[in-house]
């Protein structure tokens, strides 16, 4: 048993997701192997003692970490001149509509989080110079772009080419996620299948997706994902693979590693020119295609010439083993090592030096759930103060510290405004801190410089972000206004943001009925009870909001050539 000379402590999702193996754990391995003394744990990010073990680490790093509780960490850490690196590998301000995290990365409460990671770590890591220059924008910290690298012994280029079958085989593999970019490029599906009898059409991931493409069931076969194995033999037996992208913020900040994975087994990746595929397609190991009719030619091409269509296969997986194998590539384990001190930790683990993977002890409920439980325990218990200084000592979390300013509010006003003024201020896109403040003001006064600071914001944010408070904004303003009296003015700036909003545009037709002007109160009155009827209309519509955006992306090229 070895003993190791450094602890590097990764804090990771350890699920069968390809971002889980390209990013954590492969990479991870691959470093131990590099470093025979250091010794590399990936910990689960569920694991209750995550934080004990991340505070000890010579190295700590936090992929895609949202847990705010681990900012406290960071900044110990600070305290005890120890480095951490955080990894954020996906432009979550703009994700995919079909994307089953759509949802979720569309708050700008968990943009803000994500922020604090960016601004507070040491150095920050991502995939390719679209996140690079994204972050740059948001932090200072230094960006350090490690690219994808295909991670298992390479098959010499001929012994893959000779396993593959007779017939012909294009394919395409992918998550939800790629929903519209599928969608836009679907001519080409169909013009394959009209033109080419002989040629397979094989596709790998959600069979939904592949519905959605209207293709003869007979012509295409469907394998569901399942793990990375499983893919890597998809691909093997796969002649030609199509990896189309759309032009979108999202995209342009994604990893080349489908192209990687696809020259590695032996495909001709077919790549669009965008984002990340734009360094390869340079290249004259790699063809990329700008629209659905490029990409239609190339395959014909290279169905009607099968030498031409193996040397093109040959170049790229040839790039891959002169330029892309993890076992060759040491940047990780460099960087690692620039951002690690002399002395060595105290993490007494007893394990040697070597890579881990540790799920550790489960955690029943998060720490912020077990804080407001503890906290409204104690006021149950008549102990308003303790439930305030513990809420107080991890506010940290944003939820936490506005149970504590609601619950000062109540009992020490002026501590409350406090907290909330100072919240307003660290984080100026999360607009829950000034609805509390508004849903508190002591009067009518207070109450319309507070609206009017409401619509200033919303001038100032995204589009996005007025979504988001959407619904919270306009009950407020409903609420308000029916107790006191809220300026017009108010009113109809509220109504130019949320100009579908039928509270806000009742609101403006009683006062239009108030002051006489009847036939003005008669056509907006008229609006709500259209909206009215096509809402009772569509009361058990279960189309997400997601999906439908999805296809009217992955449709715009085709409608702008109508």
């Amino acid at each position: 048993m070895s003993n190791p000379t450094k602890t590097i402590v990764q804090i990771v999702h350890l699920d069968e997701t390809g971002d889980s193996y390209h990013r954590m754990r492969w990479p991870a391995s691959a470093l131990a192997t590099q470093r025979p003394d250091w010794r590399v744990l990936n910990f689960h990010w569920s694991a209750a003692e995550r934080y004990e073990v991340a505070l000890g680490a010579d190295l700590l790093v936090l992929f895609q970490c949202s847990d705010p509780f681990m900012l406290n960490v960071i900044r110990q850490r600070k305290a005890k001149g120890l480095k951490t690196l955080v990894e954020y590998n996906d432009n979550f301000y703009a994700p995919c509509p079909a994307s089953p995290v759509a949802k979720e990365w569309s708050s700008p409460e968990l943009w803000q989080t994500y922020e604090s990671f960016l601004q507070l770590a040491d150095g920050v890591i991502v995939t390719d110079t679209g996140l690079k220059d994204l972050f740059t924008e948001v932090t200072s910290s230094p960006i350090h772009i490690l690219k994808n690298h295909f991670h298992h012994p390479i098959k010499s280029f001929d012994q893959l080419w000779e396993s593959k079958p007779q017939q012909l085989t294009i394919g395409w593999a992918g998550s939800l996620g790629h929903f519209s970019d599928l969608i836009a490029h679907r001519d080409v599906f169909h013009w394959i299948v009209e033109s080419f009898e002989d040629v397979q059409l094989s596709f790998m991931g959600n069979p939904e997706i592949f519905q959605s493409l209207h293709l003869p069931r007979k012509r295409y076969k469907v394998i569901p994902w399942a793990s990375m194995q499983q893919y890597y033999a998809f691909l093997e037996k796969v002649h030609i693979g199509i990896a189309p992208l759309l032009d979108t913020p999202y995209n342009r900040c994604r990893s080349d590693i489908k192209a990687i994975e696809m020259a590695a087994c032996g495909v001709l990746p077919l790549l669009s020119e965008i984002g990340p595929y734009c360094n390869l397609t340079r290249l004259k190991s790699f063809q990329g295609f700008k629209d659905q009719d490029e990409l239609y030619q190339f395959i014909v091409s290279y169905i009607e010439d099968e030498k031409l269509l193996k040397t093109a296969a040959a170049k790229s997986h040839s790039y891959i083993e002169k330029h892309r194998l993890g076992t060759k590539n040491e940047e990780r384990q460099q960087l690692y090592n620039d951002y690690m001190t002399e002395s060595s930790s105290n993490l007494n683990l007893k394990l040697p030096a070597g890579y881990f993977e540790l799920r550790g002890t489960r955690e029943d409920v998060s720490l912020s759930e077990r804080v407001q439980k503890d906290a409204a325990k104690l006021i149950k218990d008549k102990q308003r103060d303790n439930a305030i200084q513990l809420l107080l000592r991890h506010r940290v979390d944003r939820n936490i510290e506005l149970s504590a300013a609601r619950l000062l509010l109540r009992s020490d006003r002026a501590r409350g405004i406090a907290l909330l003024e100072q919240g307003m201020k660290r984080y100026t896109r999360d607009m829950r801190y000034m609805l509390m403040l508004l849903e508190f003001a002591p009067s009518d006064d207070m109450r319309e410089v507070l609206w009017s600071e409401v619509v200033r914001v919303l001038e100032d944010v995204p589009k996005e972000v007025r979504r988001h408070y959407a619904k919270s904004i306009i009950a407020l303003f409903e609420k308000q206004s029916q107790k006191s009296s809220i300026s017009q003015d108010i009113l109809l700036k509220l109504l130019a943001f949320y100009p579908d909003s039928l509270q806000l545009k009742h609101r403006v037709a009683l006062i239009h009925e108030v002051e006489g002007r009847l036939d003005e109160a008669r056509e907006v009155f008229e609006e709500v009870i259209a909206e009215i009827d096509r809402l009772n209309l569509n009361g058990d519509i279960k189309l997400r909001r997601e999906y439908a955006v999805a296809w009217y992306d992955g449709l715009a090229d085709a409608v702008l050539k109508e």
